[in-house]
């Protein structure tokens, strides 16, 4: 997730999470912090919209922007 800190974010951003226990140590609030972007601008789902930014973490932990 360090990798991520440097980039410009659009909003809002969605977050296609495979295993969200994974997911929980950082949670929504982690993530806003790490990327400087509001909370409630960050929706967590299953898949990524078909339109918008979206974050895909892996059940491995490895992520790719869609």
């Amino acid at each position: 997730m360090q990798a991520l800190e440097p980039q410009r974010i659009a909003t809002p951003l969605h977050v296609s999470v495979a295993d969200e226990q994974r997911f929980y140590a950082i949670g929504q609030m982690g993530l806003a912090w790490r990327l400087g972007i509001p909370p409630e601008q960050i929706h967590v789902a299953r898949e990524c919209p078909s339109s918008g930014t979206c974050l895909v973490i892996e059940a491995d932990g490895r992520w790719r922007w869609r």
